[in-house]
C-alpha cells in the first residue's frame, strides 16, 4: 500500500562556528578534531532485521554525508528497529531516539505525550500524499466482497496503526461505514476524534494573524491542526508564483526608495531568475507562469512609469502589535507618503483579482491600518488591493466603526482559542482542507467490539503502517 510517512525529531543539530584565521609567519597549529555526533534513527519494524538494515542503509549513509558537510564534523547515526508501536512511540516521547520513521498516527500520538517533538518532513510518492489499503480474506473464503463481510468478524491493526485502525474506523466510506459500525458494543468516540479532541499543548490565542482569524472563523478545528500540527506540505506553484512576484516588486520599490529605480529589463530579469529558483516542478505550470509574470510586470511597470513616483516609506514592513489586548503580527507590502501627509497602504494580490467589495471587507487591510497607527503613528488616507491580473488597484478606506469590529472579531476569535472551543464547522471549503480525511464531522459513531473471541486488534509484527 502507499502509505505517507512522517518524520519527527527531538533534538536541533547545532554547528560550532569555524575557528578565527590566524595571521602569524608560521603555520598555524591545526584545530583538534570534532567530536563525532552520533544520532539514533528509529523505524518500525516491517521485516527480517538484515532486510531493514539493507534497506535503511542507502538513507542513512546519504543523512551522514549531508549533515557531515553542513556541520563541518563526523556523524554517526544507529539505526533502532522497534518491534511494536507503542516501543516506537515511547522511545520517541523520552528521547531515547533522535529522529523517527513514523506513520502520521504514531506522530499524533507521540506529540500528545511530548509537545517538544517537531515534524521535519512527510513522504509523498509522485507528489501524492494518500492511504491505500485492502481487505484480505483466505484464497478459498467465500467472502468476494465487501458486502459478504457483513456479519463476519473483522481483525483491524493496531490502534496506532494508520492505516490498519485509525483511518478505517475514523473515517470508512459508503458500505465500509455501515460494517463497521455493525459491530457489537456500546458506541463511542472514535480514536480520531480522540486524537482531534486533545487540547493543545501550546497557547494558540497568544499571537494572531490576520490570515488565522479568518482560518479560525472559516474553520475553528482546521486552525486547531495547522497551528498544533504544523505537517508540512507541497506549497502550490500559485504560491511560490505569489511569492516571486512579492519579491520582484519588494526589490524594484527598495531601488525607488533610494532614488534609483530598476530599469524593466532588470526586474524582468529578476523575476525569471527568483522563478527559476523557486522550483515550480511541473515545467509546463513554469512556463505559464513565466509569461504570466512577464506580461503583468510589464503591464505594472508601464503604469508606474506614467505616473509620478511615490514617496515610498517601508517596504515588506513586519509588525507585531497590540489589538486590543491582542498580540497581533503581520506583514505590510508597502506603505507610502500620500500628498497630505498621511499614508497609502497597499496590498499585493497575484491570484484571483480582488473586487470592492473584497477591499472593503477585507480585515488584512482593518488590521494594517490599526498596525500602522499601532506601530508608527500614521493614519491611511486611503487602502489599496493591488490586483496584478489586469493591473488594477481597488482603493478603499476604514472608518473608526469598521476598526472597532476588526477589534471585535481579533478579539473574539483569541477568546474562543483560549477557551479550548475547536469544534469543526463543515461547509464549502471542506473540499479544499488538508484534513477532510480525518475530520469527525463526516464520521459515524462506530461500535467498539465487546465479544473476546472476535478479530485480533494487533497487525502481525512485520506489519507497520
Amino acid at each position: 500500500m502507499k502509505l505517507a510517512c512522517v518524520f519527527a525529531a527531538l533534538v536541533a543539530l547545532l554547528a560550532g562556528a569555524p575557528a578565527p584565521v590566524q595571521v602569524s609567519q608560521t603555520p598555524p597549529p591545526k584545530a583538534p578534531p570534532q567530536k563525532t555526533l552520533s544520532l539514533a534513527f528509529g523505524v518500525y519494524q516491517t521485516d527480517k532485521a538484515t532486510v531493514m538494515y539493507r534497506s535503511f542503509t542507502p538513507l542513512i549513509d546519504a543523512l551522514q554525508t549531508a549533515m557531515a558537510q553542513q556541520l563541518n564534523r563526523p556523524v554517526d547515526i544507529q539505526l533502532t528497529i522497534f518491534r511494536s508501536y507503542d516501543d516506537g512511540i515511547d522511545a520517541l516521547s523520552k528521547g531515547t531516539v533522535d529522529f523517527v520513521h513514523f506513520g502520521p498516527a504514531s506522530y499524533i500520538v507521540a506529540k500528545a505525550r511530548n509537545p517538544g517533538i517537531e515534524l521535519l518532513a512527510m513522504e509523498s510518492e509522485n507528489g501524492a500524499k494518500r492511504f491505500q489499503g485492502v481487505v484480505i480474506v483466505a484464497k478459498d473464503s467465500p467472502i468476494q466482497n465487501l458486502q459478504d463481510l457483513k456479519g463476519k468478524t473483522f481483525a483491524f491493526g493496531d490502534p496506532n496503526s494508520t492505516i490498519g485502525r485509525w483511518l478505517v474506523q475514523g473515517q470508512p466510506r459508503g458500505l465500509q461505514t455501515d460494517m463497521f459500525a455493525e459491530a457489537a458494543g456500546s458506541a463511542g468516540m472514535t480514536r480520531a476524534s480522540e486524537w482531534l479532541s486533545l487540547p493543545p499543548a501550546s497557547d494558540l490565542s497568544a499571537k494572531l494573524s490576520a490570515s488565522a482569524v479568518q482560518t479560525y472563523e472559516t474553520c475553528p478545528l482546521q486552525f486547531k491542526l495547522e497551528r498544533e500540527w504544523k505537517i508540512p506540505g507541497e506549497v502550490p506553484a500559485a504560491m511560490q508564483y505569489g511569492g516571486v512576484i512579492h519579491r520582484v516588486l519588494l526589490a524594484f520599490y527598495d531601488s525607488v526608495r533610494a532614488m534609483r529605480p530598476m530599469e524593466d529589463e532588470a526586474v524582468i530579469q529578476y523575476f525569471n531568475d527568483e522563478l527559476a529558483a523557486a522550483g515550480i516542478q511541473d515545467r509546463y505550470q513554469h512556463d505559464l507562469y513565466q509569461a504570466q509574470g512577464v506580461l503583468q510586470l510589464g503591464d505594472f511597470l508601464a503604469a508606474f512609469r506614467r505616473a509620478p513616483a511615490p514617496q515610498v516609506l517601508h517596504t515588506e514592513e513586519f509588525f507585531d502589535v497590540k489589538v486590543g489586548e491582542v498580540r497581533v503580527v503581520g506583514r505590510i507590502d508597502r506603505i507610502d507618503r500620500s500628498a497630505d501627509d498621511d499614508v497609502i497602504i497597499t496590498d499585493y494580490k497575484t491570484g484571483k483579482a480582488q473586487s470592492q467589495e473584497d477591499s472593503d471587507e477585507s480585515l488584512q487591510l482593518s488590521i494594517y491600518t490599526l498596525a500602522a497607527r499601532e506601530k508608527w503613528g500614521y493614519r491611511s488616507d486611503h487602502l489599496v488591493l493591488y490586483n496584478l491580473e489586469g493591473n488594477s488597484p481597488v482603493v478603499t478606506r476604514r472608518n473608526d466603526f469598521q476598526l472597532n469590529e476588526a477589534k471585535r472579531r481579533v478579539t473574539e476569535v483569541a477568546g474562543n482559542i483560549a477557551a479550548g472551543k475547536f469544534e469543526a464547522k463543515p461547509g464549502f471549503y471542506c473540499r479544499f482542507c488538508a484534513y477532510r480525511n480525518l475530520c469527525p464531522a463526516t464520521e459515524k459513531r462506530l461500535q467498539e467490539p465487546a465479544l473476546p473471541n472476535r478479530a485480533a486488534t494487533t497487525k502481525p509484527r512485520g506489519m507497520a503502517s
